[in-house]
């Protein structure tokens, strides 16, 4: 009885798969029944309807259970060199997960935890797919299918597979011979093919595909675009979104420009390529954009628009798009003081705090990736309200897949994926432009990009190094220290929060970690800096304020309320000694720490400058003395602070 209850809310949810009120019934009645996916789906299901940092917390807390659940065989993918085929679990259940041995599509068909799957990643042979096929005896419930066949000139036939899918919305294909099958199928709506070739979209297009609505295609390693396009024609009018990739020429652009086809169209060409329709594939290198979970409403849109004009953006055009059920707003344009992402996200969040978002840079040249997140998911527990949440992380550009996918498993409650850094950068190229301030790009128009890390010049490394001699030139290093320069890296982890996805846990007891020992050196900060000036930050500053640069650590006495004294205790110095170093003060004549006065250029010392000075001392800002100022107003310029003397003469012989 158990069993035929089970089976049929589970056949109900894989016809309602995105229905959550199916999927807090089905917990609910799991963890009645005892069953331990009961518990964690109902778990998951609440920070995904709230995310936040308590829940994720307690969802890290779960990581034993998750082990429990999650099948042998997988448990070891990321260890056998396949991160990508990585079990991720959503919803109490696994989500995705590949297979590159027997094993684990067996797991993948079989196991309890893989009875809702909804992503399979599976990468072999084309023989060894079609023997794991033949031990399928009935339907499978995946939705997407990723199909890898990596054994040369071997042609791969899709068509059984699509008969044991009767929920697949979308299918990718990758065979090395480029030689690919297609059968019918009443629920496929998107195909990804790489290294197309043209019998491949004849193929397609011949089969009974009524839902395909969406095709990608990556060209072959010639990267021609061309000899796909006469293929293309016969399907192009029933698209309504292609992506393609490769080297523009006349077909390609005769295609494109055609007016009976689809909706969207993006093409990724290489070097060399003006059209207006195409992306250029180095643009991804160099890119910035905010993720906002929920929509760019008129009233946040009017908010960005008055904040850039307040900035002296001249233009402003923002790309807005959309992918996992978020909103994706890339700014171009030009001005004063650019607009980067953070900072138009961060007026919108200080003017709806109950907002969540990220702002994501992403450079290339700078061999970096940041992401800033805002709103109550990145909260403490323990935090004011008055507080404004942030977190910050900063990697290096080759961990941007995994840093956009730690900062997203935050904003949205849960995992991603791997690849969803690929999602939202086809969804921002996708992207309908938008007009904020001025007009919209001609054709062919460039609008520069609005980013926290600007293209640097390629430098050419054989020309930095022509003055150094020999072959170790180029790293500084002999043959023997190679690994030298590594030894300043800094590996530790600053912030816990955002480390590696709680749904792929490490299986197995934690490493200790040896506590910091109690007589340890506290390193003080340098004086030199007590000499800039205290910062007025973004998070201080009014709506109506504009600001270029990211929030900093304050000083402890920013903490007090406004109009509080400051109240600092001078350095105890020994019973009886002076310095010999300090010179005297121009007024008393005794030696002490001086400061030049900004109208008479004498030197005082704290008595002398008088009282109304004291703040700007402590603030190490220039002040007028009293006797040039008698309101003793300060004008607050760079200090000239009194250095020692070269060769100081004892203090009785010093010049009054």
């Amino acid at each position: 009885m158990v069993s035929q209850m089970r089976s049929e809310l589970e056949a109900a949810l894989l016809q309602h798969r995105d229905d959550v009120k199916r999927w807090a019934v089905y917990a609910d009645w799991l963890e009645a029944a005892g069953d331990p996916h009961g518990a964690l789906a109902s778990l998951m299901l609440r920070r995904e309807a709230k995310p936040s940092r308590a829940l994720s917390e307690a969802l890290a807390a779960q990581a034993p259970l998750i082990a429990t659940l999650t099948p042998e065989s997988l448990k070891t993918l990321a260890t056998r060199g396949f991160p990508r085929l990585v079990p991720v679990f959503r919803r109490g259940f696994l989500f995705s997960a590949g297979a590159e041995q027997a094993s684990d599509f067996e797991a993948l068909v079989h196991h309890r935890s893989a009875a809702l799957l909804d992503h399979a990643i599976l990468e072999a042979g084309t023989e060894t797919l079609e023997e794991w096929l033949s031990t399928v005896k009935g339907p499978l419930p995946w939705r997407r299918l990723e199909l890898t066949a990596n054994d040369g000139d071997e042609p791969l036939d899709v068509g059984p597979w699509l008969e044991r899918l009767p929920y697949l919305e979308e299918l990718s294909v990758s065979v090395e011979s480029g030689q690919v099958e297609f059968g019918p199928s009443a629920t496929l709506r998107r195909v990804r093919i790489r290294e197309a070739r043209p019998p491949n979209l004849a193929s397609l297009f011949g089969a009974r595909l009524p839902s395909l609505t969406a095709l990608e295609l990556v060209a072959d390693e010639d990267w021609q675009l061309d000899p796909l396009a006469s293929e293309l024609q016969a399907g192009w009018p029933k698209l309504t979104e292609v992506l393609v990739e490769g080297r523009v020429e006349g077909e390609t652009r005769r295609l494109c420009a055609r007016r009976d086809g689809p909706r969207q169209v993006v093409v990724r060409a290489g070097e060399g390529s003006l059209d207006d329709f195409a992306i250029r594939l180095q643009r991804e290198l160099e890119t910035s954009f905010v993720v906002l979970h929920g929509e760019l409403t008129p009233e946040r849109e009017q908010a960005i628009t008055q904040f850039a004009l307040l900035g002296g953006v001249t233009r402003l055009v923002a790309f807005v798009g959309a992918a996992q059920g978020l909103t994706l707003i890339r700014l171009h344009g030009t001005g004063d003081a650019p607009l980067v992402p953070r900072v138009a996200l961060q007026q919108l969040v200080k003017k709806d705090r109950s907002l969540n978002g990220v702002a994501l840079t992403l450079s290339s040249s700078n061999d970096a990736a940041s992401a800033w997140s805002f709103g109550p998911h990145v909260a403490r527990a323990d935090e004011r309200r008055n507080v404004l949440p942030l977190s910050r992380r900063d990697d290096a550009y080759h961990s941007r897949d995994q840093l956009t996918r730690e900062v997203l498993d935050a904003l949205l409650g849960y995992d991603p994926g791997l690849d969803v850094l690929e999602a939202l950068l086809l969804a921002t190229d996708a992207a309908r432009p938008r007009a904020l301030v001025g007009g919209l790009p001609a054709p062919g128009e460039r609008v520069p990009l609005f980013t926290d890390h600007e293209a640097q010049p390629e430098v050419d490394e054989t020309d930095e190094y022509d003055d150094e001699e020999g072959e170790d030139a180029l790293d500084g290093h002999g043959e023997d220290d190679d690994d030298a320069r590594y030894d300043d890296w800094d590996t530790e982890e600053a912030d816990p929060w955002g480390g590696a996805p709680v749904n792929v846990p490490d299986y197995g007891p934690p490493e200790p970690v040896a506590a910091a020992p109690a007589d340890e050196a506290i390193v003080e900060d340098d004086p030199e800096d007590d000499l800039d000036p205290p910062l007025h930050d973004a998070f201080t500053a009014d709506e109506e304020e504009v600001w270029t640069e990211g929030p900093v650590d304050l000083p402890e006495h920013h903490a007090q309320l406004p109009g509080d004294p400051i109240v600092t205790e001078p350095e105890p110095d020994p019973q009886g000694s002076v310095d010999p170093a300090l010179l005297p003060c121009a007024r008393c004549h005794q030696p002490a720490e001086t400061a030049r006065c900004a109208r008479c250029q004498e030197e005082l010392c704290r008595s002398c400058a008088g009282p109304q000075a004291l703040i700007a001392w402590e603030e190490g800002l220039s002040f007028s003395c009293s006797q040039c100022v008698p309101e003793a107003e300060g004008k607050f310029v760079r200090p000239n602070r009194a250095r020692p003397l070269p060769n100081p003469l004892p203090v009785g012989e010093r010049e009054s």
